[in-house]
């Protein structure tokens, strides 16, 4: 025990942060989407958020408890990753349906998350 918790309250309060943000997530992933999808993001800098949100999303979900999150993640990952698709090469039409799709299953876990924790 230290400064009066111990391990397992310290792991439920990170745990209970983790999921208090995930409507914050939410709503960054879905502007950086935005941007990737409408075509105005032309450095691929909102693609490089996106890929960031994601890829944290796919840790931490799996950190926490939330392996549906991280699987619904880890699904998007290669579809936007900047290391296998150059930020500088727009993702074409059937490209953006799919991580619209998949995209759609994230937020869906992150809502039924956010709604079973009562945030």
């Amino acid at each position: 025990m230290v400064d009066g918790f111990d391990f397992d309250d310290k792991w439920r309060l990170l745990r209970q942060r983790f999921i208090a943000r995930l409507r914050e997530r939410e709503r960054n992933i879905r502007s950086a989407w935005e941007q990737v999808q409408s075509g105005r993001d032309g450095d691929g800098a909102a693609r490089n958020l996106l890929f960031h949100q994601i890829h944290s999303l796919s840790g931490s979900g799996a950190t926490f408890g939330c392996d549906e999150l991280s699987d619904a993640a880890r699904r998007i990952e290669p579809m936007i990753d900047p290391e296998q698709i150059p930020l500088a090469h727009p993702l074409d039409r059937e490209a953006l349906q799919t991580v619209e799709t998949a995209l759609e299953d994230l937020v869906q876990e992150l809502r039924r998350i956010s709604a079973e924790s009562g945030h």
